[in-house]
């Protein structure tokens, strides 16, 4: 399969392990972007365990394991994957942040709905931001106007808390966004982004496939999971944010490999294959770093151990990675539509 893949020096920039490869004219830039990503991260966690330090004791508590979770992966040399454990830290910050809370909600809500569509309505370009960043700034982006909607419509229906978590939520995600654009660019071109809905419509036929008993019945909720994720690439990729809408397809076929229950390939052969995916991800020009995201997944999900953990990075290495490659080749050419057919329907009198 054919994959432009992104630049050795930005596979350093990225905290990428592997063989190393000759230093082209952007290491220097290159390794000046890794640590500025890595110390962005660092003092971003610091700023969410602070505010965690003023919430009660359990949700202090909460915010600690969260933002220890993401200072255990920039540690380990996975930036990405820190960053996606940044990510649900802040928004549990936020989150917990409401409770107690007792100003009226409708006057809160008009302000920020004010706030965030304004914010949304005048969002930049993404410039040479790497394509991780890209990718769940966009993902989280997309998600804040939806989630400012469902905040009043929860307020309205269970009780102003809800409304407040929900709208929590929805500044988290934009900041988050603002967070990422502001994150250090890319050594290297930005992949061809492009439209994935043939590809998210075909996924989707495999999970409604898959929704049958005892599955349907006993991983309920996994299946409720990994529809909302297929619906939020659905609706990422209409808008035209398709680092997101990629993000959140990779994310679905992980979930649906892991539902499918294929048998894992020996923690050995899982990391001897992901090593190789490094170095593929490192032969290129193109700037992968959202495929580098996975690959850090992956290599946690083998940290973490367990057989769950071997057959998460196995599902990625098998089929995660080669979509991402898949999804950023040119699209493929759809079938010509058949020719159009008129029916019209008679109604029998008196029926």
């Amino acid at each position: 399969m054919k994959r432009g893949i992104a630049a050795a020096a930005l596979a350093a920039a990225l905290g990428v392990g592997g063989p190393a490869a000759p230093a082209g004219p952007s290491a220097a830039g290159s390794a000046g972007s890794a640590a500025g990503l890595t110390e962005a991260i660092a003092g971003d966690a610091a700023r969410v365990a602070a505010e965690g330090d003023r919430l009660s004791a359990e949700a202090r508590a909460k915010v600690a394991s969260a933002v220890s979770n993401a200072e255990d992966e920039r540690r380990s040399g996975r930036p990405w994957a820190a960053l996606e454990r940044l990510r649900d830290a802040r928004r549990l910050a936020a989150a917990e942040a409401t409770r107690g809370a007792t100003a009226p909600f409708e006057a809160a809500w008009k302000e920020a709905s004010r706030d965030l569509r304004r914010r949304d309505a005048a969002l930049p370009g993404w410039g040479n931001a790497a394509g991780a960043a890209r990718a769940l700034g966009e993902a989280a982006e997309g998600t804040v106007i939806p989630l400012v909607e469902a905040s009043r419509a929860y307020a309205g229906v269970t009780s102003a808390a809800a409304g407040r978590y929900y709208l929590a939520e929805a500044r988290s995600a934009a900041e988050f966004g603002a967070f990422c654009r502001a994150l250090p660019g890319s050594a290297g071109p930005a992949p061809a982004w492009r439209s994935i809905a043939p590809e998210i419509d075909r996924l989707q036929e495999k999970v409604n496939a898959a929704f049958v008993p005892p599955r349907s019945i006993e991983r309920h909720s996994d299946f409720i999971r990994l529809n909302a994720a297929l619906k939020t690439a659905r609706e990422l990729d209409a808008s035209g944010r398709f680092a997101g809408a990629g993000y959140e397809y990779l994310d679905a076929i992980e979930q649906l490999g892991l539902l499918l229950g294929a048998p894992a390939d020996p923690a050995g052969t899982v990391r001897r294959r992901l090593d190789a995916e490094r170095s593929a991800l490192a032969s290129g020009s193109r700037d992968d770093s959202l495929g580098v995201l996975f690959v850090e997944r992956a290599e946690s999900a083998l940290a973490r151990g367990g057989e769950g953990g071997t057959a998460a990075a196995s599902v990625i290495a098998a089929s995660v990675i080669p979509a991402y490659g898949a999804m950023l080749e040119p699209s493929p050419a759809r079938p010509a539509a058949d020719a159009a057919v008129t029916v019209t329907l008679v109604r029998w009198p008196y029926t």
